[in-house]
Formats: structure tokens, sequence, C-alpha cells
């Protein structure tokens, strides 16, 4: 109970219980479903030479690590998953940041 009112899923009412902050909870069911989707080794992107270096890769590479994949993705190209893209920046950012700032899985 503490952890979802501590990652801002259940918020405290004024009464004392909870209520459901459905736009958070949105964002982590969205990372949930996207978060091992770079295992998959066709949707892996090549860093483009306007974002490189990234995450330890150059220009013209294959980043084969699938969750700095995620992240080079949830920072440079949104609409490649339209669910993350669908997200209002202040649910996307936490999501980026778990792939693309703390690379936690």
């Amino acid at each position: 109970h503490k952890l979802m009112i501590d990652a801002g899923m259940l918020i405290r009412t004024d009464g004392g219980g909870v209520t459901v902050c459905v736009e958070r909870t949105r964002a982590m069911l969205v990372l949930t479903a996207i978060h091992d989707v770079m295992k998959v080794d066709a949707l892996l992107p090549t860093v483009l030479e306007q974002h490189a270096p990234f995450g330890g890769y150059e220009a013209g590479e294959l980043i084969r690590d699938h969750d700095v994949a995620l992240g080079y993705v949830l920072t440079h190209d949104v609409d490649a998953l339209p669910c993350y893209a669908d997200l209002p920046s202040e649910q996307q950012a936490p999501v980026r940041f778990t792939q693309a700032e703390l690379a936690f899985n």
C-alpha cells in the first residue's frame, strides 16, 4: 500500500482513504508493457549521427543492449511507441528516466 502511494499511483484523500491516480497508473502500465520490447532484434535502433554518442554507442551502431535501445527510442523516437507517445509529458518523464537515465530494469 505504502509503495503504491510512494510511487504516486495512489493518493491519500482528506478522509484518510486513497484514490487512484489514473495517469500515473497508466504510465506504470505502459512501462510494464514496453520494458522488454527491445529484446526483439528486429526492433533494435541504430544511433543516428545527430544523436551520437548515446549510451556508449556511436553513430551508425546498432544498439544491442535492450535497455539502452529502449532509452534511445524513448528519447529520440517517441512516436515509435504510441502507448508511450500518448502519455502526458509529466508521465513520460518517469518512464524515460527508468530506461534512459537510470537504466533500471
